[in-house]
C-alpha cells in the first residue's frame, strides 16, 4: 500500500527569538500610534488655547474702551451732582433766587448720563473654561489674574450694577431719575424729527412754551425746592463715587491683564 506523506505535519517550528521580535515590532507600532495621537491632541489643545487667549485679549481691549467711556460719564456726573448740591445749598441760604435756582438745576440735570452700567466681555473666558483650555495654561500668575478679573471683580461689579438698577432703594439712579430727572425733562422739552434717516432734536417755539409752563407750575418746582432734593442728590452722588472707584480699579486690573497675557502669548503661555 502506498503511503501518503503530509508536508504540513513536518513544518519547522520558528525559533522563539522570531516570536519575540514580531511581538516587539507590534508593541513599537502600537506605541508609536499612541504617541502620534497624543502629539496631535496636544497640538489641538495648544491651538485652542492660543485662539482663546487671543480672543480674551480682544475682549479685554474692548473692556478697556468701555471702561474709559464709563469713567468719563461717571466723572462728569459726579461734578454735576456736586453743582446740584451747591445750587440747592445756595438757594436755601438765600444766596440764589428761586427762578435762577430752578433754571440752573434743569440745565445741570439735563446733562446727566449717570446710571448705565458697565458689563464685561467674558464670552471668551467662559469658552476657555468650558472647553478645558484654562487648565492647559501653564502660567499660574495668568490663571490667578484671569480668575480674579472674571470671577472676583465680576461678582463685585454685578452687585453694584444691581444696586444701580434697583427700583426702590433710596441711593439708586432709578429713584433719583424718576423723582427729578424725568420731571425736569418736561421743563427741558425738545421736539424730535427725522432728517436724512437720523433723528434730529431741537427746541421749537412750542417746546419753549411747554418749558415755560413747566417752570411756572408749582407741582413741578416743589420737589426741586424741597430740602429732600439735596439729601437725595448727595446719596446718589455717593453711589456714583463708589461706582467710579470700582471702574478705576477695573482699569488697573484690565491693563495688568492685557500686558501679562500679551507677553505670555508671545511665549505661548
Amino acid at each position: 500500500m502506498e503511503v501518503h506523506h503530509h508536508p504540513h505535519l513536518h513544518h519547522q517550528v520558528k525559533p522563539w527569538k522570531e516570536y519575540l521580535l514580531e511581538g516587539f515590532m507590534i508593541f513599537i507600532a502600537v506605541s508609536m500610534g499612541f504617541i502620534a495621537e497624543s502629539i496631535r491632541e496636544h497640538q489641538v489643545l495648544n491651538h485652542k488655547k492660543e485662539q482663546n487667549l487671543t480672543s480674551i485679549i480682544i475682549d479685554l481691549k474692548k473692556d478697556s474702551v468701555e471702561l474709559q467711556k464709563k469713567i468719563i460719564e461717571y466723572s462728569q456726573s459726579h461734578l454735576i451732582f456736586n453743582k446740584l448740591s451747591n445750587f440747592s445749598f445756595m438757594y436755601h441760604q438765600n444766596k440764589l433766587n428761586e427762578d435762577a435756582y430752578i433754571d440752573s438745576v434743569i440745565n445741570q440735570i439735563d446733562r446727566l448720563t449717570f446710571g448705565s452700567s458697565f458689563y464685561q466681555n467674558n464670552s471668551s473666558y467662559k469658552n476657555t473654561i468650558s472647553n478645558g483650555s484654562f487648565s492647559n495654561i501653564n502660567s499660574s500668575e495668568a490663571k490667578i489674574k484671569l480668575s480674579e478679573y472674571y470671577e472676583a471683580f465680576s461678582t463685585q461689579l454685578a452687585d453694584n450694577n444691581l444696586i444701580l438698577d434697583q427700583i426702590e432703594e433710596w441711593y439708586t439712579a432709578n429713584v433719583f431719575f424718576r423723582r427729578y430727572y424725568n420731571l425736569t425733562k418736561g421743563g427741558r422739552r425738545m421736539e424730535s424729527y427725522v432728517m436724512n434717516n437720523k433723528v434730529a432734536v431741537e427746541e421749537t417755539e412750542n417746546s419753549v412754551a411747554m418749558r415755560n409752563y413747566y417752570i411756572k407750575n408749582r407741582e413741578f418746582r416743589m420737589p426741586l425746592l424741597s430740602n429732600k432734593f439735596i439729601i437725595d442728590n448727595e446719596k446718589v452722588n455717593f453711589r456714583c463715587i463708589i461706582y467710579l472707584s470700582l471702574l478705576e480699579k477695573f482699569v488697573t486690573k484690565n491693563k495688568e491683564l492685557i500686558a501679562l497675557l500679551s507677553e505670555k502669548e508671545k511665549s505661548h503661555l
